[in-house]
């Protein structure tokens, strides 16, 4: 490796774009340029892409370029796999490295937030450069929040409150859980989760007590340890005399079979309690705090974001109608029951942007997306409620509204197609409440939307 204070320059081999290098590369290397770097020289590096060769220290390396701003957002390829690599790094390096460099491009010259040191806009903006990334949790058994995400580590979020950082992202609409990693408790006292299960007594809650076979005598009623009752002669109750020869008429065997050394109750069930190891509490298990950690991607909305670089959806309308999917399939499921009811009719229109993908390659211009957003404001009524559902498709709730009465509305849309210089064209479909929706509504309703016929312009 060069320990030289400037990086050292190959000369092209090839009409690529450059890349680093952290290490020694490959005499073969098909590139334009690679620009050599050291260990010590990590804070030099200002490309897009960046290969790490193996190392002992990899993950030391990995964990500066994610922390430094230049290369924070970077793609980061590994020759082998390490510690942290499945977390911090972007995949392994490859014949296709080059294919995989221009998608990055091409999502780089649509992304437009500007992060900033925001910790949430630097997130949404890696995840949105990498898509096929998401927020992993690791486990850190030594540690006693027991999970981390180690980015948000990096980027200054303390590994106690990630979770709940997430969680915050996640209601504002920008992250979506993926999958169900682990569940965890946790001490509701100091949050750790170095905890003992202990089986208790019920009445003192010792840990001192045995199993212990006891009977029960139907003559006076007496309850002891069996050995209280054996005798030579057979069973005999200590406390009446009376001779127990039959189990079922003369005595039985009681369900609690366990004995508190200290005081002495019997019972049959031990309840557990939990003891954390850092503040000596003892907890009931109902007691304890529940955290689920999950991992996490770039929903839609955060997508958008991403894309248009303001905190506003494409399809907003700043009377406030704009909600998420989750929250229009609840009141639009409501709105169904009250129309069975009362005997109403109200209409669900989805709109579509059918060349969504083309605007996407040739990127759309911030203004023209403003002023969309702006024109479909406009359309929108303040009685009615929004939301989008993909990326280029938004879905109406317009109370008291016949599906055969739509062509106003549906006019209003068309006239947009002639105020942009990129092509617009939407697809209309509409399906009527009430109707029977079973228990998943939003299901019920994107396959009814799938079912219904297109409307006619």
């Amino acid at each position: 490796m060069h320990s030289d204070a400037i990086p050292t320059v190959i000369p092209p081999v090839s009409g690529v774009t450059a890349l680093a290098w952290v290490g020694e590369a490959p005499a073969d290397i098909d590139c334009q340029s690679v620009e050599l770097y050291s260990q010590d020289q990590l804070n030099l590096i200002k490309q897009d892409i960046i290969i790490v060769q193996s190392c002992a220290n990899q993950d030391q390396i990995l964990c500066s370029l994610r922390q430094q701003t230049s290369t924070s957002l970077s793609l980061i390829l590994i020759e082998t796999p390490s510690l942290l690599s499945p977390y911090l790094a972007n995949g392994q390096w490859s014949g296709e490295w080059q294919q995989e460099y221009d998608a990055f491009i091409k999502r780089k010259k649509l992304w437009n937030l500007k992060p900033n040191n925001n910790v949430e806009l630097m997130l949404l903006s890696y995840l949105w450069l990498h898509p096929e990334a998401s927020m992993l949790p690791r486990k850190v058994p030594v540690q006693p929040h027991l999970y981390e995400y180690p980015l948000l580590a990096l980027w200054g979020v303390k590994s106690c409150n990630q979770v709940e950082w997430l969680n915050r992202l996640t209601d504002k609409g920008w992250l979506e859980h993926l999958q169900l990693e682990n569940r965890a408790r946790f001490s509701p006292c100091c949050h750790s989760s170095r905890l003992n299960y202990l089986d208790t007594c019920p009445s003192c809650q010792s840990i001192d007590f045995q199993l212990q076979t006891c009977l029960h005598c139907f003559n006076c009623g007496h309850i002891g340890a069996e050995t209280q009752f054996r005798k030579q002669s057979g069973l005999e109750c200590p406390n009446c005399y009376q001779s127990l020869r039959h189990i079922g008429v003369d005595y039985d065997r009681p369900i609690e079979n366990h004995v508190c050394k200290t005081c002495h109750t019997m019972f049959a069930e031990a309840p557990v309690s939990a003891q954390c190891l850092e503040c000596n509490e003892l907890h009931e298990l109902s007691a304890l705090v529940t955290k689920n950690f999950y991992s996490y991607g770039l929903s839609l909305a955060g997508q958008l974001l991403a894309r248009q670089g303001v905190v506003a959806n494409l399809f907003a309308d700043s009377e406030g109608n704009q909600m998420s999917l989750a929250q229009f399939c609840w009141l639009a499921q409501w709105q169904n029951k009250l129309a069975k009811r009362h005997g109403q009719t109200h209409t669900i229109l989805s709109v579509k942007l059918t060349d969504g993908a083309l605007l996407s390659e040739r990127g759309m211009p911030l203004h023209q997306l403003e002023t969309l957003q702006e024109r479909i404001c406009s359309i929108v009524r303040t009685t009615d409620a929004c939301t989008q559902y993909t990326e280029e498709g938004m879905l109406f709730l317009l109370p008291f509204t016949l599906p055969g009465c739509l062509s106003s509305l549906i006019s209003k849309f068309t006239e947009l197609q002639e105020t942009f210089t990129l092509p617009l064209h939407f697809d209309f479909r509409a399906v009527g409440l009430p109707a029977d929706t079973g228990m998943n509504f939003q299901q019920w309703l994107m396959a009814s939307l799938a079912q219904s016929e297109l409307i006619n312009r």
